[in-house]
């Protein structure tokens, strides 16, 4: 968080990903206070070349066909969610500073080609913590998964596995750690938030040591909670409390209605004793 905000205050040329080859100089427009508005990629009439949704490919029955990229991805999740929820995991707090900041900040980094060499045996592996990975990236932790689709968690974690790929069960996850290592297993990090119940947090360590996660991604940049008034005004508080206007929002998304109603109830796996808001808990 520290390097995001330096890249977003900061009047530096644009940092350079490789030494090598000539430099980009294109710079992204600023888009409006949505950070993903307006950038998405029209999908109809594209061609789909063979590496592209095949018919052999299970794509969640068709669900995912017409998806060519994450902006393409961010609409089905908006179409499908109710508002409340879909603005817990897309927005930010207070007036969204922070969230404009790191976007552009990610978007002034470029690529730099370099032509003319030799790109017949392309990797990506990566070494991290003494394991070697496909990828150097890893899925972060994403506490609402659970209410996005029943243990959502789980279908995280059997996509890092399959990619070979850390995931980070979040502290607010609602599946616990114990059943994403049983259930699935792989390369198991857990995210751990300081709390003001120094003897809570620890306990969390104790069982993710227990549970064989063998990383903390420790959270470090909330001193103090974020504002988050979107979320106090959707009742999304630990536990949740949904006011009949959230419910209502949600009746017109069948799929996820239909989800939610023929589901166990809805529980932070981690913070199972606390009552009031996470930033009660962290402050």
């Amino acid at each position: 968080p520290a390097a995001v905000r330096a890249l977003s205050t900061s009047p530096a040329p644009v940092p350079r990903l490789d030494a090598a080859g000539p430099r980009a100089h294109h710079r992204p427009r600023r888009q409006g206070n949505d950070p993903l508005k307006k950038r998405r990629q029209p999908t109809q009439g594209c061609g789909r070349g063979p590496h592209q949704h095949s018919k052999g490919r299970n794509m969640a029955n068709g669900v995912l066909d017409d998806v060519f990229n994450i902006f393409d991805m961010r609409e089905k999740a908006k179409a499908r969610l109710p508002k409340w929820l879909f603005e817990f995991v897309d927005r930010g707090t207070e007036e969204e500073v922070a969230l404009r900041n790191n976007r552009e900040a990610f978007e002034r980094i470029q690529f730099r080609p370099r032509m003319l060499v030799d790109v017949s045996n392309r990797k990506l592996d990566t070494t991290l913590f003494g394991k070697t990975h496909k990828m150097p990236i890893g899925i972060a932790p994403t506490g609402a998964a659970g209410m996005m689709w029943y243990k959502g968690e789980l279908e995280l974690a059997r996509a890092a596995k399959k990619a070979n790929i850390p995931f980070t069960l979040a502290t607010g996850s609602q599946t616990s750690m114990e059943e994403v290592a049983k259930e699935v297993g792989g390369t198991l990090w857990f995210q751990l938030y300081m709390w003001k119940d120094r003897e809570g947090s620890m306990s969390l360590v104790e069982r993710a040591k227990l549970a064989g996660v063998d990383t903390l991604m420790l959270t470090v940049d909330v001193p103090v909670a974020g504002q988050r008034t979107r979320d106090y005004r959707n009742g999304l508080t630990v536990p949740p409390r949904l006011t009949a206007g959230t419910i209502l929002n949600a009746i017109p998304k069948p799929s996820w209605w239909f989800n939610f109603l023929t589901t166990p109830a809805i529980e932070f796996a981690s913070m199972k004793n606390w009552e009031g808001t996470v930033g009660e808990l962290l402050d």
